[in-house]
């Protein structure tokens, strides 16, 4: 799959970075795995809050819906997901670049210091050129590093920002229900007899119909606007490069002469 093959190239940049550089970017991952599980947790301890609150409404016993929530529960969550696997593809996509970047500028930095000894010994202009050419190349990359680190720290809020968009509306649909007075409770209490299965039950349907139809629709939206981004820089990164190379040969070619 593709998303595998990011994290293969991910872990090959991995190993030709120092212990240093690769503690650095394991952490870039660590921090929006651990951003991405913070929200769901939040989400799912909501969920689960919310069908006990419903479940005490209708005086159902949840443990006896255990597998019927669970299922429940997958499915409602089947679409943070989905919109989790398209941000993923798109902040590997950055770090794979971040980290190939770096490593180039790494082979600038040593190609510099290579043609600079041979230069102090020989004065040879072609040394001279390739020096000059390499450090371009090395500030020319930083411009490529700029982006991408701009849009891994873009990847960890907005990818909240839209699982909020998501299911925010979809938890205001669960009604905290509190019992009022006496009488109330009273009521609720002979109604749930004979009737509070059914009607919590009825509640558990409706919620799954609602939130698959909704969900479905508002995660399908999510996903095409990731992936249009995640193409526009996969996009733009490529063209930069070419600059990269285009300038290289420029800089490194003979001069015509007069």
């Amino acid at each position: 799959m593709e998303l595998e093959k990011l994290i293969m190239n991910v872990k090959d940049n991995m190993c030709n970075l120092d212990k240093y550089e690769n503690y650095y970017f394991s952490i870039e991952l660590k921090l929006f795995e651990k951003s991405a599980a913070s929200t769901k947790f939040q989400y799912e301890k909501n969920f689960v809050d919310k069908i006990q609150n419903m479940a005490n409404y209708y005086g159902q016993d949840l443990e006896k819906y255990e597998e019927k929530i669970s299922q429940l529960k997958q499915n409602y969550f089947q679409y943070f997901q989905k919109v989790k696997n398209v941000y993923d593809k798109l902040f590997l996509t950055c770090l794979n670049n971040y980290m190939n970047c770096f490593n180039e500028q790494k082979k600038c930095v040593a190609q510099i210091l290579e043609h600079y000894c041979s230069y102090c010994e020989t004065k040879n202009e072609e040394d001279f050129k390739l020096m000059n050419a390499y450090a371009q190349n090395k500030v020319n990359y930083t411009l490529i590093m700029e982006e991408c680190r701009a849009r891994l720290k873009w990847c960890i809020s907005e990818f909240e920002n839209d699982i909020n968009d998501l299911y925010k509306d979809e938890e205001n649909k669960i009604e905290v229900i509190n019992d009022g007075n006496i009488f109330a409770s009273i009521k609720k209490f002979l109604v749930n007899i004979f009737s509070g299965k059914q009607k919590f039950n009825s509640f558990l349907e409706k919620f799954e119909k609602d939130f698959n139809r909704d969900l479905d629709e508002k995660s399908f939206q999510k996903c095409m606007q990731v992936i249009s981004v995640t193409g526009g820089i996969m996009k733009q990164v490529k063209s930069v490069k070419l600059q990269i190379d285009e300038k290289f040969k420029e800089l490194t070619s003979k001069k015509e002469e007069a």
